[in-house]
C-alpha cells in the first residue's frame, strides 16, 4: 500500500501519533491509516552515507522485513559486497534493524561493516525511509560508529 500524495500550495507536515500519521496543510489533516510491514516490501534503492564515499545498492524487502541484493553495489572506491539485514516498521512509521555488508578493493584491507542499530521514518507518501545507523566497523582508525546517514527510495513492487 502506497500513500497519496498531497498535493497544493504551502507547508506540509507529518505528525506521528496514535500509530497513525497524519498530513497537514495549514489547519486541513488527513488521517491515513497505521503503518504496516507491508509498506516496506518489493524493490528499493539504499544509500549508505558511509565514507569513503556514499554506496547506492538495490534491495528487494520480503514481506518478513529481511532483505537482500543479487549483486555487488559497485561505486568508485570502495566495492560493496551484498548487503542484507532486516528492518521492521510499527504502527507510528518508525523503521528499525539492522544492516551488513564487507567493503572491498582500493589499497585498504576488507572489511566487515555493521549496523546493529537502524532508526528510519518512512516519508508520508511511503517513496522514501530516512534516518541514520549506528554500528561498528572491523578495521580503521574508527572502530565504531553513530549518526550515519541511510535512506531507501521506492522502486517497484515486489517480485
Amino acid at each position: 500500500m502506497r500513500f497519496k500524495t498531497l498535493l497544493g500550495i504551502g507547508p506540509v507536515v507529518a505528525l506521528f501519533c496514535s500509530g497513525a500519521m497524519a498530513e497537514c496543510q495549514g489547519t486541513a489533516c488527513k488521517l491515513f491509516s497505521p503503518c504496516q510491514q507491508s509498506m516496506l516490501q518489493g524493490n528499493w534503492e539504499f544509500f549508505l552515507g558511509f565514507q569513503p564515499t556514499d554506496s547506492v545498492c538495490p534491495v528487494t524487502i520480503a514481506a518478513s522485513g529481511s532483505f537482500t541484493t543479487a549483486s555487488l553495489c559497485v561505486d568508485n572506491y570502495p566495492y560493496v559486497n551484498r548487503p542484507s539485514g532486516t528492518v521492521t516498521i510499527d504502527t507510528s512509521c518508525h523503521v528499525t534493524g539492522s544492516l551488513s555488508f564487507s567493503l572491498f578493493g582500493g589499497n585498504e584491507p576488507d572489511e566487515l561493516v555493521t549496523f546493529s542499530t537502524i532508526s528510519m521514518w518512512i516519508s508520508a507518501d511511503g517513496s522514501r525511509v530516512s534516518g541514520y545507523g549506528s554500528g561498528t566497523r572491523s578495521t580503521g582508525n574508527f572502530n565504531s560508529f553513530h549518526g550515519v546517514p541511510l535512506e531507501m527510495v521506492y522502486r517497484t513492487a515486489g517480485q
